[in-house]
């Protein structure tokens, strides 16, 4: 396997060290290789090589920036700018209240719309992954309550999924 994809496998494993899935689960193996497995049978249709490989690499690491100390310039840093602009794009936002006081975080309807808008090749791996993402998740509906699922599916198809 390709050291890119070695390194990000790591980081993945150590970042995401001591979280769980919503059932209880380790986050990196029940939730991060399988997004990556499902990146993999996705990537076919649309990547270069090299991109087949950013592809497997911001799958990995698509939560690292917003669950994790990880940072987008730390991604851009080992990994490279493509990488961490795709993993940047699939990481919701931290906004300022109106009074400017408080962060909040960015809606997810805001969020969903923001990464089905982006255009050229970041905003096609970000939507890519953010499906894998959100597959991962509807595969098992017994961990996700019913209006997550509805909130799952109505993204995935506003990304691209059902054409």
């Amino acid at each position: 396997m390709n050291s890119k994809i070695e390194a990000a496998k790591k980081l993945a494993k150590f970042a995401h060290r001591g979280q769980t899935t919503k059932a209880g689960h380790n986050y990196y193996w029940h939730h991060i290789v399988p997004v990556m497995q499902i990146a993999d049978e996705r990537n076919g249709w649309s990547a270069s090589i090299m991109r087949a490989e950013d592809v497997l690499v911001a799958a990995i690491l698509h939560d690292t920036i917003e669950d994790t100390f990880v940072t987008k310039e730390y991604l851009e840093e080992y990994f490279g700018s493509f990488v961490a602009e795709v993993v940047d794009a699939v990481s919701r936002r931290e906004v300022k209240m109106l009074d400017g006081t408080e962060l909040s975080r960015e809606s997810y309807a805001d969020f969903i719309e923001r990464i089905a808008s982006m255009e050229g090749s970041i905003g096609d791996v970000a939507r890519e992954v953010k499906i894998a993402d959100l597959i991962h998740h509807l595969q098992d509906t017994s961990a996700i309550s019913d209006s997550l699922v509805e909130r799952y599916t109505k993204a995935a198809i506003r990304l691209g999924f059902v054409k």
